[in-house]
């Protein structure tokens, strides 16, 4: 009896584990995604309401969920009290206490604070252009994610329950 319900503990705690990394994966496609948008809105709040990069943030803030409100209105925030930090440094600054507990990968974190590094000290045509070549690599890691949920979400769960099964075999 103690043996069955270790059993039924070991397959159910590794099948959890396999389900639990393909959502990481649906949720990283879904950040991503996120993020594209409300950089397609910065972009247009750029280019058509020919506002400054403070209070183009805090638009995007107001109108943002949770997660990417939080960054933008701290961004803004801290540009507007002029602390003598550079633009670069706040971004990314925000990036790292903003996505801590996010699902993206540290090389989508690194990308985004590489947009930083340029987005504010260009003027207006030169900001538009940097947020276009990196809305354009974000639809490519869109795509790759979208790739990814498609090729491993069916395995993630698959190796959970057999991972699980296979311990039981072996244990018992």
């Amino acid at each position: 009896m103690l043996k069955l319900l270790g059993a039924i503990v070991i397959v159910v705690g590794s099948s959890g584990l396999g389900f639990s990394l393909s959502q990481e994966l649906i949720y990283r496609h879904k950040e991503l995604k996120r993020l594209k948008r409300w950089l397609l809105y910065l972009h247009s709040q750029i280019r058509y309401q020919n506002t400054n990069l403070a209070a183009a943030f805090y638009d995007v803030a107001s109108k943002a969920d949770n997660l990417f409100g939080e960054f933008f209105e701290q961004v803004s925030k801290q540009m507007q009290q002029f602390d003598g930090d550079e633009f670069s440094v706040i971004w990314k600054r925000q990036i790292e206490k903003s996505f801590a507990k996010s699902h993206m990968k540290k090389e989508d974190k690194e990308k985004l604070g590489n947009l930083g590094d340029t987005l504010g000290c260009l003027d207006k045509q030169m900001q538009l252009d940097t947020l276009d070549y990196y809305i354009e690599q974000l639809d490519l890691d869109i795509v790759q994610a979208s790739e990814n949920i498609k090729n491993n979400t069916k395995l993630y769960r698959s190796l959970g329950v057999m991972g699980g099964i296979l311990i039981t075999l072996i244990i018992v």
